[in-house]
This record gives structure tokens, sequence and C-alpha cells, in this order.
């Protein structure tokens, strides 16, 4: 009986002191979605500006960003992908503390950047609402992987 009283108080002891309280978890941006643990293209769909749609249609001069695992970025048109044609830069995502926001920061070398409240992530699609430093008008940018290839031969 008290071997068996032991056990259960080391048991209870050992799941008490177990337990995390919410004020130590602390909220992460999942970079590895956008990444992939290396390199994922992402490729911009849609740019909707006051209800007007400011992306290309046409495949070719569609915008694709790179994101990589060392936070570095590329962006170009997804006909220059695999060449050194295009921007590059770095970006970040974070958690604001203020507003409980996901956010990402792209910053191009040459001094541009953006800044973005991340509406949707997952493996395969991106919506963010792109946040001015100047109360422009709202612009809302949707992005996807690119597809997988099918065997139409």
């Amino acid at each position: 009986m008290k071997l068996q009283c032991i056990a259960y108080c080391y048991f209870v002891l050992l799941i008490l002191s177990g337990c995390i309280s919410e004020k130590e978890l602390t909220p992460h941006f999942p970079h590895f979605i956008l990444h992939g643990h290396g390199a994922k293209p992402w490729i911009v769909q849609s740019i909707l500006k006051d209800g007007e749609e400011k992306a290309s249609s046409i495949t070719s001069r569609k915008t694709a960003f790179v994101f990589y695992d060392d936070f570095s970025m590329f962006k170009s048109p997804i006909s220059l992908l695999g060449s050194n044609k295009g921007q590059k830069g770095n970006y970040l995502g974070s958690i604001s503390l203020k507003t409980n926001d996901t956010l990402l920061k792209i910053e191009f070398n040459e001094g541009l950047s953006y800044l973005f409240s991340v509406q949707q992530i997952n493996n395969h699609q991106l919506q963010l609402l792109r946040i001015s430093e100047n109360n422009e008008s709202e612009e809302i940018w949707y992005l996807t992987t690119l597809p997988k290839p099918t065997n139409n031969m």
C-alpha cells in the first residue's frame, strides 16, 4: 500500500511539474511553410486594390517570390525563375505582441519594403493584406505555390 501511495504521489508530481502555463507559450511565425525547409517559390495570382485586379493574368508575366530557409528571398517574373534577373532581399515573419497579428516583412536590397498582415497561410496558399505607411487603399495579395506538373504527353 505504501509503495502504491509513493508511486501515485510521484506520478502526480511528474504531471504537475510538466505542465506549461499559457503565459510561458509564445506564438511563432511558421517560416517553414514559406520556405519549405529549403527554397519555395510562390506565385502572385492576384493583387486586389480597391476591388481592381493589379496582377497579370498572363502566366509568363506573373510574379514569383522565392523564400529561402536563410531568410533571404528573390522576386522575379515567373518566366525568369532560375536566372539571376530579379530583386533580392530578406524577409521576416513575426507576431505583433500589441495586436496579435501575424506579420510578414519583405525588404529588398534596393531599400523598398513591404509589410503585410498574414490573413491565411498553409502549404499551398498565402493571403496577405498589405499594410501601407500612408493609409493608402487596401491591397490584398493572393499567392499560391507552383502546381505539380501534369503528365500530358
